[in-house]
C-alpha cells in the first residue's frame, strides 16, 4: 500500500471515533497522528545484523584509509613505498576508466577522479564513509540502550508507539480513556479503540497483537493527554482551512502564535 493510501485508510478508520478532518483542510493530506518510526528495526536480530554490518565497515574503512593517508605522507621508506603502489594505482584508474563511454553520472564522476586521482578522490570519500559510519553507530548504540537492552523478548517498541500516539489521539479529541477488550467468542477485539488499532496495525503491515500493545499504550496516558486544544504547530494548522491560511495569513499566524503561548509552546 502506497503512503497516500495508508493515510487514506488511515482517516477512515480514525475518524469514526475521533471525529472527521474537513476536505479543505492540510491535516486532510497527513496522517491523524504521527506514523513515524522510533526504532529502525523490528527485532533484535536485524538490529544485530546491521550493528555488526557498521563495525565492520568501520574497520575496513579506518584501515583503507590508515593506508591512503601513509602512502600520502612520503616522509619514510614505508610511505614512499605506498606512494609508489598509489602512483600505479591512479596510472591504472585512469588509464582504465578514460577510454570508457559513460552510461551515466556516475560513470563521469569515475572518469573524473581518474583524471585528477584516483587515489586522492578515494581518500576524500573514505573519509565521508568514516563520517557517515560513526554517526550511524552512535545512532545505533543510542537505539540499543532504549530499546534492546532489555532482559526477554523485547517487545515490539514499533507497535507500542503507534498504539500510544493513536490512544493520546483518541483521548485528546473525546476527552475519554480509550478501552482494550477481546470478545468472547475468540480473539476478536471488542472496544472501539481495540477495532480501530487491529486495523492500523494492518494498514502499516504491524505484526502485533492489539490487546498487548493497546493495553500498554493505555497505561501510558497522563491527564495532560486528555488536553482538547491544538498541542502543536501542525494541529493548529490543520484547524484552519487553506482559504484562511492563504487570504489572512499574518491573522492566521498571530493566531497559532496566541494559542502556543497559552498551551506553553507544546
Amino acid at each position: 500500500m502506497n503512503p497516500l493510501e495508508q493515510i487514506r485508510r488511515l482517516h477512515e478508520i480514525v475518524e469514526p471515533i475521533c471525529g472527521s478532518v474537513p476536505d479543505d483542510r492540510l491535516s486532510r493530506h497527513l496522517p491523524p497522528f504521527d506514523i513515524s518510526r522510533e526504532a529502525m528495526h523490528d527485532t533484535k536480530a536485524a538490529f544485530l545484523i546491521e550493528k555488526e554490518a557498521v563495525e565492520r565497515a568501520l574497520v575496513h574503512a579506518e584501515g583503507l584509509f590508515e593506508v591512503l593517508k601513509l602512502g600520502i605522507r612520503s616522509d619514510d621508506q614505508a610511505s614512499l613505498e605506498v606512494a609508489s603502489m598509489l602512483e600505479k594505482l591512479d596510472r591504472g584508474a585512469d588509464a582504465n576508466l578514460k577510454p570508457q563511454r559513460p552510461n551515466s553520472t556516475i560513470d563521469l564522476v569515475a572518469q573524473s577522479a581518474g583524471s585528477v586521482g584516483f587515489s586522492l578522490c578515494l581518500a576524500r570519500m573514505v573519509i565521508e564513509a568514516i563520517h557517515q559510519l560513526k554517526q550511524q553507530e552512535i545512532l545505533l548504540k543510542r537505539q540499543e540502550k532504549e530499546f534492546w537492552n532489555v532482559s526477554g523478548r523485547p517487545p515490539n517498541h514499533h507497535a507500542r508507539n503507534i498504539a500510544l500516539r493513536f490512544a493520546r489521539h483518541v483521548a485528546r479529541a473525546t476527552g475519554r480513556r480509550p478501552t482494550v477488550g477481546k470478545s468472547s467468542e475468540g480473539n476478536f477485539p471488542s472496544t472501539e479503540y481495540s477495532r480501530a488499532l487491529e486495523q492500523i496495525f494492518m494498514v502499516l503491515e504491524i505484526e502485533a497483537d492489539f490487546r498487548r500493545a493497546g493495553n500498554w499504550a493505555v497505561k501510558q496516558l497522563k491527564p495532560e493527554d486528555y488536553r482538547t486544544e491544538p498541542r502543536g504547530l501542525l494541529d493548529m494548522i490543520g484547524q484552519m482551512s487553506v482559504s484562511e491560511l492563504a487570504e489572512a495569513p499574518h491573522q492566521a499566524i498571530g493566531h497559532i502564535a496566541k494559542q502556543l503561548d497559552k498551551s506553553g509552546g507544546q
